[in-house]
């Protein structure tokens, strides 16, 4: 919001607390409204299937941490060009509206994308119970994701797919969108 708005750094400093009032209610509605559109969505026949167990949720989440820590480090090693825009915003942000930033990427921002990335485009597109179409829809919902961060296709956005696909996979595997929300929240907080 603050910048499709053209606020000053100066501008959200000196008035945090109004904007973390208004950023929370425009994140709850728009939560609000893409849970009712995910939650009325027909299930495809994957999602049907028998739920997984909460343990081996808690061990997928984990295993897929690791993973995701293993890119970053690699990312961090090698990668040949400087911090993505996306983060380069974000970090600005957190010197001027720590609070603002905490809330929006560490808790509202995940719980979003999980429901449009995964939730209503895993519904939408590629429903079939084939192989082919679950391959697809963890390779296009990343490659979305990917764009959504970073515009540039470079080695960056190929970090942010990783990461999509990686929500993707885990989402799928468990058939529970808070467990692709939980993860998300985590690598953000990392």
């Amino acid at each position: 919001m603050e910048a499709l708005f053209g606020l000053s750094t100066n501008y959200m400093t000196t008035h945090e607390p109004a904007l973390i009032a208004v950023n929370f209610g425009m994140w709850l509605i728009i939560v609000f409204l893409f849970t009712r559109i995910y939650m009325r969505q027909p299930r495809p026949d994957w999602q049907n299937a028998q739920r997984e167990p909460m343990l081996k949720k808690v061990v997928l989440i984990l295993v897929m941490f690791g993973i995701v820590l293993v890119i970053d480090w690699i990312d961090k090693r090698w990668n040949p060009l400087a911090l993505p825009e996306n983060q380069v915003y974000i970090n600005e942000l957190m010197k001027a509206v720590p609070i603002l930033t905490t809330l929006s990427n560490d808790l509202f921002a995940p719980t979003l994308e999980e429901l449009l990335f995964r939730g209503i485009f895993f519904n939408l597109f590629f429903i079939k119970k084939t192989k082919c179409d679950t391959v697809m829809k963890i390779i296009v919902s990343g490659l979305a994701f990917g764009c959504a961060h970073q515009l540039k296709i470079d080695y960056n956005w190929l970090i942010y797919c990783s990461f999509g696909w990686i929500l993707g996979s885990t989402y799928f595997w468990t058939k529970d969108i808070r467990c692709s929300i939980v993860l998300h929240m985590l690598v953000n907080l990392f």
